[in-house]
């Protein structure tokens, strides 16, 4: 079990965007209002990879994403630009299933 660097990141992700990480859950920070979620590296435990709702608007996208790196890299960390997602209800139960694009 790995354990992630989870204060850096919250504290990155205010920094940056004055946002809060709402919970965390496996390899993943969930944050305010879903713009967008951090994903942990197993590979590297001082990168993460940023991946943005679909209905962010592209260009809220590269000012997150510059304010983010920014941020991160202040805590003595890497946010790497991940890809897309989308958040859909699973029909009959209280879930979401993250779909990546």
């Amino acid at each position: 079990m790995k354990l992630y660097d989870l204060g850096r990141t919250q504290n990155a992700v205010k920094a940056a965007t004055g946002l809060e990480v709402s919970h965390a859950y496996e390899d993943l920070a969930f944050v305010e209002h879903s713009a967008f979620l951090i994903q942990f590296d197993p590979k590297d435990m001082k990168r993460m990879f940023c991946h943005f709702n679909e209905d962010c608007p592209v260009e809220d996208r590269v000012k997150l994403m510059s304010s983010l790196q920014k941020a991160f890299e202040d805590e003595g960390l890497v946010c790497s630009a991940g890809t897309c997602f989308r958040l859909q209800q699973v029909e009959g139960k209280e879930e979401i299933r993250i779909l990546f694009l």
